[in-house]
C-alpha cells in the first residue's frame, strides 16, 4: 500500500476541457493505492501529462473498495487482537471472498515484532479511514463533480463504517444527465454499432441510457446510478486527451466517442502500458 500524501484540489464542473491532461479511472486510483509496483509504473506515466484529473464518482467506488475493508480490517483487528491472527484469517476464512480485498501486512510482518506490528497496522488503517477520498482529491489537479453525489465524501473511522450508496443523497444526476443527453447518446450509439466487443456491462449501459432519454427520473435509484458509473466516468473525462484505466474492455468502445487517447494498465506490473488513439 502506498502513502496518504494529498496535493491536489477539488474542483467542480466549470473546466469542461484539458485537451493536455489525463483523466483517472476508479481502477487506477484503487491498483496506485494498494501495490507499490504498480504505483510506481502510474507515475511514470503520469510525468507525461501536466494535468491529472478525476470525478467525485471515483471516490464513491474508492469508498467502496478500500475504505470499506480498512473498517472492517481495523474492527477484526480489534476483535482478534494481533496482526498475524487476522492474517490468518484472511488467508483461510476470506480467501476466496471477493467483497473484501486481501492485504498481506508482509512489510509490517517482516520489520516488526507482533506487539508493534499489530499497533502499526492498526495506526495504517486509522490513518486511512481519517484521511479517506481526500486520498483522491490529493492525486489530482482536478476532481469533476457534475453529479455532485452526496455520498462521495462521506467520513468514515474506526467506530464510523462507509456506507455504500442506498438513497438519493442531495444527487443532481438528473440535471447531469440532461446537460450531458447528447454524449450519453453518443456512448449509446457507439455501443450498439460494435456488437461483437458488448459485454453485459456496455449491454446494461446502453438499455438504461435508453431508459433514461424516455424518463429521467430512472436514475433516481441509486442502484440505476451505480449500474451507469462507469459511462458517467466516462462523460465526466470529456475534454481530456487521455484516459487512463485499468477496465480495458468497457473503456476501450466508451473511449472512441470521447476521441481520446486510452492508456491501459495490464494486470501485470511487468507488462507495458498499452496506448490506443483514438483521436482524430
Amino acid at each position: 500500500m502506498t502513502s496518504f500524501g494529498l496535493s491536489g484540489k477539488d474542483s467542480g464542473v466549470e473546466h469542461r476541457g484539458k485537451p493536455a491532461g489525463v483523466f483517472l479511472d476508479s481502477s487506477i486510483h484503487i491498483t496506485r493505492f494498494e501495490s507499490n509496483a504498480f504505483d510506481r509504473k502510474i507515475h511514470e506515466a503520469l510525468k507525461e501529462f501536466p494535468w491529472k484529473g478525476t470525478a467525485s464518482y471515483t471516490k464513491v467506488e474508492f469508498g467502496n473498495v478500500i475504505l470499506s475493508c480498512a473498517y472492517y480490517y481495523y474492527r477484526k483487528l480489534e476483535e482478534l487482537g494481533d496482526l498475524e491472527k487476522l492474517c490468518d484469517f484472511l488467508y483461510h476464512r476470506l480467501r476466496y471472498n471477493n467483497k473484501y480485498r486481501q492485504w498481506s501486512y508482509s512489510i509490517l510482518r517482516e520489520t516488526f515484532n507482533r506487539d508493534e506490528a499489530t499497533e502499526r497496522a492498526k495506526l495504517l488503517l486509522s490513518t486511512l479511514m481519517a484521511t479517506g477520498t481526500a486520498y483522491i482529491s490529493g492525486c489530482c489537479d482536478e476532481v469533476r463533480d457534475g453529479i455532485r453525489c452526496g455520498w462521495a465524501d462521506q467520513r468514515v473511522g474506526p467506530r464510523i463504517a462507509w456506507q455504500r450508496p442506498n438513497r438519493p443523497r442531495n444527487c443532481r444526476i438528473t440535471e447531469f444527465f440532461e446537460e450531458n443527453k447528447p454524449l450519453f447518446s453518443q456512448l449509446r450509439d457507439t455501443i450498439e454499432q460494435m456488437p461483437e466487443q458488448q459485454t453485459r456491462e456496455l449491454e446494461a449501459f446502453a438499455k438504461l441510457i435508453e431508459q433514461a432519454c424516455k424518463d429521467v427520473k430512472v436514475l433516481k435509484s441509486c442502484e440505476k446510478c451505480r449500474e451507469l458509473a462507469d459511462a458517467i466516468i466516462a462523460v465526466e473525462s470529456e475534454g481530456y486527451k487521455a484516459f487512463f484505466t485499468q477496465n480495458i474492455r468497457e473503456s476501450d468502445v466508451l473511449c472512441r466517442p470521447l476521441k481520446q487517447l486510452l492508456l491501459y494498465l495490464q494486470q501485470d506490473s511487468d507488462k507495458p502500458i498499452l496506448r490506443t488513439d483514438y483521436r482524430p
